[in-house]
């Protein structure tokens, strides 16, 4: 299925991602006011610090980038909003560390398949860097949730 093409720059596009994390960071929240086992709880509190943490190194970029990057305008073909799992996350109050992990699996996956798509429809040098780098980061923070989950379950 052909997807739209969109017209954006660089700006509006982090700020975008910027306000994925944020959602994702409620969503976590909001699922950890309402589960009922501990550990499921402590998982959903470390994801949304991860959500938080991830907002802010974004917002730390945009603040520093320099200002023909954050004026560039990218032509893509990805999504402009989450997809519907994201955007309204339900989990019964009994939910299962499998189930939040799969969540927070899937968004990762979700946006490390965005960050790889601009990086590569991306004719300038810095902008495939700077998506390259962010799917690195998910990456990254992907491998510390499993290595994170692997300890808890060692409790």
């Amino acid at each position: 299925m052909a997807q739209d093409m969109t017209f954006e720059r660089c700006r509006d596009v982090l700020s975008r991602i910027a306000r994925f994390h944020e959602h994702m960071r409620q969503q976590y929240e909001h699922l950890e006011e309402v589960a009922e086992r501990k550990r499921v709880q402590l998982v959903l509190d470390y994801l949304a610090g991860q959500e938080a943490n991830l907002k802010a190194s974004l917002d730390r970029y945009r603040s520093e980038a320099p200002e023909e990057v954050l004026e560039t305008w990218i032509q893509y073909s990805t999504r402009s909003e989450l997809p519907e799992p994201f955007r309204d996350a339900k989990l019964p109050a009994d939910m299962d560390l499998d189930a939040v992990t799969d969540l927070a699996a899937r968004f990762d996956g979700w946006l490390m398949e965005s960050f790889q798509q601009l990086a590569e429809e991306s004719d300038v040098p810095e902008l495939q860097e700077l998506f390259s780098a962010l799917v690195e980061q998910q990456e990254k923070e992907r491998r510390q949730l499993s290595k994170n989950l692997n300890a808890l379950a060692d409790i």
